[in-house]
C-alpha cells in the first residue's frame, strides 16, 4: 500500500512526531510511505527513518503549497493520504478536490479544538480557516483523535457523528520498557517539564507552584523547561519578576527528552487543555513521578484516573505545589509491571495495528 503523510513541518511538535513514528511502523510492516511537508524546522527536526520518501514544497505559500500536494496526489499512486493537524488536513481536503486520485482521506486531530478556540480571539481569517477544517474533517473518509475526552469535544463543536470520529492514542514508544521508579525522593528536587511555550502549557501556573513550593512548604527544587514558543519573552520576565532565576530555567527545544528525564524526579504539566499529552507517558516509562492539571482532555486518560500520577485542579498552583511536596519519601501504589502493561496501549505496534485495520477499511469503503 502506498500512504502519503502531510504535516506541516518534521519537528518541533507532537503531531509531527507521531507522523514519523507511525511512518516508520507503516515501512516495517512493508508499506511504501512519504512524507510531504513545508516548513523546515531546522535544528528542531526529529529524525526520520530512512525508507521514508521526502517530499518537501520549496514554498510556504499556502496555495502554492496545496497545489503542488494536488499534483502530487495526481503523480503518484497514492492508496491514502493522512493528514496531521489543522493546515495540513486542510491542504489534502483542497487538493483533492477535482483531483485525478482514488486516495482515501483520514484527517487526524491533536489537540482540544473547541478549548482551543475558545481561548483565543478569532478574526474573519481565522474564523474562515476553521470553516474549512471542519468542511474537511466532514469530508474525510474519517477523523483520528487521539482521546477520548478530545473525540467527544470535537463531535460536540463540529457537529460530527460519534461513528465518523476514531480513537487512537499517539504512537510513542518503539516498545514500553519501564526503568525502575524512583521511591523516597527528596529534595533538592530535580523538577521537570516540556512543551511549547504557549498559552495552552499554562506556564506562569507552574512557575507559581514551583515558588509557593518553594516558600510556603520549604522544599528546595530546581525546575527545568524544556521548549520553545511564542511565549518565550513573557516567560522570561514572569521569572524575573518572581525571583525565580535561581530556581526555574527555561533549556530550549531538544528533539529526545528521555536522557534529561531520567536525571529528574518529577514531571510536572500544567496545561490549561491537552489533546493527549504524550510527555506525561514518556516521563512514566523512565520512572518520574508525574503531578499534571486534571485537564481536558488526556492526563486523566494516561493516568489512568490517577493511579498512574497526581491530577490536580486546573489553575490551581498551591494544589500542585502540595501534590509535589507530597510525594516526598512516598512510595508508588503501582508496580513497574503494571506501569509497563498500562504503557503497552502507547507503543507503536499496538497504535500502529490501529492505524492499519483503519486504513483498510477507508480504502475498501473509497474503492466502492
Amino acid at each position: 500500500m502506498d500512504i502519503l503523510l502531510v504535516c506541516s513541518s518534521l519537528g518541533g511538535g507532537g503531531a509531527e512526531r507521531v507522523a514519523i513514528n507511525i511512518g516508520a511502523f507503516f515501512c516495517d510492516v512493508g508499506h511504501n510511505v512519504s512524507i510531504y511537508y513545508w516548513d523546515d524546522k531546522g535544528d528542531r527536526s526529529y529524525s526520520v527513518d530512512k525508507r521514508i520518501a521526502i517530499h518537501k514544497s520549496p514554498v510556504r505559500n499556502f496555495f502554492s503549497r496545496t497545489l503542488r500536494l494536488r499534483r502530487l496526489l495526481q503523480e503518484k499512486t497514492v492508496d491514502v493520504v493522512i493528514g496531521f493537524t489543522d493546515m495540513p488536513n486542510i491542504s489534502v481536503y483542497l487538493s483533492r478536490i477535482g483531483a485525478r486520485s482514488s486516495a482515501a482521506f483520514v484527517a487526524t486531530i491533536h489537540n482540544d479544538l473547541r478549548l482551543r478556540d475558545s481561548s483565543v480571539h478569532l478574526n474573519w481569517k481565522t474564523r474562515l480557516i476553521r470553516f474549512i477544517h471542519r468542511r474537511a474533517c466532514v469530508f474525510a473518509d474519517k477523523v483520528v483523535v487521539v482521546s477520548e475526552g478530545a473525540k467527544k469535544s470535537l463531535s460536540d463543536y463540529y457537529n460530527l457523528s460519534e461513528s465518523d470520529l476514531v480513537r487512537i492514542y499517539n504512537p510513542i514508544f518503539e516498545m514500553a520498557i519501564v526503568v525502575p521508579m524512583k521511591p523516597n525522593i527528596s529534595p533538592p528536587l530535580k523538577l521537570i517539564a516540556a512543551g511549547r511555550l504557549s498559552k495552552q502549557k499554562n506556564y506562569p501556573l507552574m512557575i507559581k507552584a514551583v515558588k509557593i513550593l518553594n516558600e510556603k512548604f520549604h522544599v528546595s527544587c530546581r525546575l527545568y523547561i524544556y521548549g520553545e514558543g511564542e511565549l518565550r519573552p513573557h516567560i522570561e520576565n514572569l521569572i524575573s519578576e518572581s525571583g525565580m532565576q535561581g530556581i526555574v530555567s527555561l533549556c530550549g527545544f531538544i528533539p529526545d527528552l528521555s536522557e534529561k528525564m531520567s536525571d529528574a524526579d518529577v514531571f510536572l504539566l500544567s496545561s490549561s487543555w491537552e489533546g493527549f499529552g504524550n510527555v506525561i507517558a514518556e516521563a512514566l516509562s523512565v520512572g518520574l513521578r508525574v503531578v499534571s492539571t486534571d485537564c481536558p482532555s488526556g492526563p486523566r486518560e494516561i493516568l489512568a484516573d490517577g493511579k498512574y500520577g497526581t491530577l490536580v485542579p486546573v489553575e490551581d498552583a498551591e494544589s500542585m505545589a502540595r501534590a509535589v511536596a507530597d510525594l516526598i519519601g512516598t512510595t508508588p501504589d503501582y508496580t513497574a509491571d503494571q506501569l509497563q502493561e498500562h504503557l503497552e496501549q502507547f507503543t507503536f505496534q499496538n497504535v500502529g495495528r490501529e492505524y492499519l485495520k483503519l486504513i483498510d477499511d477507508v480504502v475498501v469503503r473509497s474503492a466502492r
